[in-house]
């Protein structure tokens, strides 16, 4: 028992450690209802630096190794799920779907609601479930994880703006767990919106499930190029024309993504040397899609017209199955709802 704490409040220096100085003063205060001016004054009186290591290690060493068990366990879960709301992951988009009351949960009964899923989702079993959640910003906050006498399963981590049928996850293959937590939040199923990226409000901002103007981006204007007059003169070259054009249709402050993925297929080129289809797919990483796309229509590489641009307002995906550049926005959302019902 001893040494299962020990190793709980190494957890806890560690994971303070690794927030952030303005998050970790303030859980002093929130989370262990300590007066910073008693911890800082600890910090001086042991001669070291201003930081959340030594915050960590003050808090740790005189207060956190006093409290209760269930009190440490609750505190403990809630500063790992605000480095989890704080540090850089990838996150996945769905769609919630089919609400089952007429309005939204309450962000205060999310906990307990999603425990309510869990446990009825065990059936008896000796399965224990373990539900933190908190609001960090305009977003709660998440976690849960199930356990046995023999194992644990790996956390799951939710973040969702109040009210809205959105939200996004840490992993979409996680089963049972994922479907449970769906239904804490009030919602009887999910979709899989196929969106996924580091940043959160360019996420929801493309999924069009935030609260900002979600006509943020034009729809794609008429490309009609035509000579453009510039400082060094009269640009002909449509240079000028194209990079004007692409920031219209991306707008003044582009959603962030840092991966495209296309899947595609088309016949061989001379079909008397072979007549078969090649599956062809194309994994972009960058650290900014928009303006590597924006970059490649400027030197040529891809049209200033091309669907590349349509996935940050109305294929709202950085995963395209079936790309056919000619096919239109319309049929190309078909093609993928065809796909998916099958």
């Amino acid at each position: 028992m001893e040494h299962i704490r020990k190793t709980k409040i190494q957890k806890m220096e560690m994971i303070m450690s690794r927030l952030p100085l303005d998050i970790c003063r303030r859980s002093v205060t929130t989370e262990f209802r300590v007066r910073w001016q008693d911890v800082s004054r600890g910090i001086r009186n042991a001669r070291m630096p201003m930081t959340t290591a030594s915050i960590a290690r003050v808090i740790c060493k005189c207060v956190a190794k006093n409290l209760p068990e269930e009190e440490f366990d609750y505190i403990l879960g809630r500063l790992h799920l605000k480095l989890v709301a704080v540090q850089k992951r990838v996150w996945h988009v769905i769609t919630l779907k089919e609400p089952l009351s007429d309005g939204p949960v309450d962000p205060a009964e999310l906990q307990d609601s999603v425990l309510q899923a869990l446990e009825q989702v065990r059936n008896g079993r000796n399965i224990s479930a373990e539900v933190h959640s908190l609001q960090h910003g305009e977003l709660v906050f998440i976690s849960a994880q199930v356990t046995s006498d023999s194992r644990s399963s790996a956390a799951l981590y939710l973040a969702t703006p109040p009210g809205m049928p959105v939200a996004l996850t840490s992993s979409v293959r996680s089963g049972k767990l994922m479907k449970a937590c769906v239904r804490g939040l009030g919602y009887a199923s999910f979709e899989d919106a196929k969106l996924h990226g580091y940043d959160i409000p360019s996420l929801l901002r493309i999924h069009g499930g935030s609260k900002e103007n979600v006509d943020y981006m034009p729809q794609l204007p008429e490309y009609c190029p035509v000579p453009v007059i510039t400082k060094s003169g009269i640009d002909y070259t449509n240079r000028a024309y194209i990079e004007n054009y692409v920031n219209t249709v991306l707008g003044p402050n582009p959603p962030v993504l840092t991966e495209l993925r296309v899947n595609t297929s088309m016949r061989f080129f001379d079909q008397t040397i072979l007549n078969k289809s090649m599956k062809l797919e194309m994994k972009l990483h960058s650290e900014d899609v928009a303006k590597t796309l924006k970059a490649w229509a400027i030197q040529g590489v891809i049209s200033p017209t091309s669907k590349f641009f349509n996935v940050f307002n109305m294929l709202k995906s950085n995963k395209i199955d079936n790309f056919n550049e000619h096919q239109t926005c319309e049929e190309e959302l078909a093609s993928n709802y065809n796909d998916d019902s099958d």
